[in-house]
């Protein structure tokens, strides 16, 4: 059975140490724009969030959804430890067990209006050895009817995280 197109954003599924990863609020200003479910995040110089983009350290990965123009406070995983679940943007034909370790940026694309979640995927194009991508592809996630190829759902961890220290400044 192939795997289905259903973009979902960074989904929190664990911590590499076995521990609740750690989450924190986070302020949206009113000029930033909409965030949605499990959106990944960076912290803009005033220490306001706004969306993430290709190659920028990250900052966690957003829990609640705000319309734009609206200042809002967010639940935010700021863990750098945490284990995350994503989907596969399938440029090419999706990833194998041979890309297991290798990495990633991330996708941004607007959220869905209806249900609110997140349209970031694991972007297929950047996928690389070097590990100043933001994420880290460790598996496929397990679960029936995830395999490998087009649209698979993967674990993956924090790279380029802006509490690891890798980095330098903000956003």
């Amino acid at each position: 059975m192939a795997n289905i197109d259903n973009p979902h954003g960074l989904n929190c599924i664990g911590h590499m140490f076995g521990v609740q990863p750690e989450v924190e609020p986070m302020d949206k200003d009113a000029s930033g724009g909409a965030l949605y479910i499990n959106d990944t995040i960076v912290q803009e110089t005033d220490g306001n969030i706004t969306i993430g983009a290709a190659g920028a350290a990250v900052s966690g990965v957003n829990l609640n959804y705000s319309v734009t123009g609206v200042a809002a406070t967010h639940l935010v995983v700021v863990d750098p430890f945490a284990i995350f679940e994503a989907q596969d943007n399938s440029d090419t034909n999706g990833f194998d067990a041979a890309d297991r370790g290798g990495n990633v940026d991330i996708e941004f694309t607007a959220g869905s209006a209806t249900t609110k979640i997140s349209g970031n995927e694991l972007d297929e194009s950047t996928f690389s050895t070097t590990n100043t991508l933001q994420l880290h592809l460790r598996r496929l996630y397990s679960y029936q009817g995830n395999a490998y190829g087009a649209w698979g759902d993967w674990e993956v961890s924090f790279n380029n995280h802006r509490r690891l220290g890798l980095t330098v400044g903000l956003a």
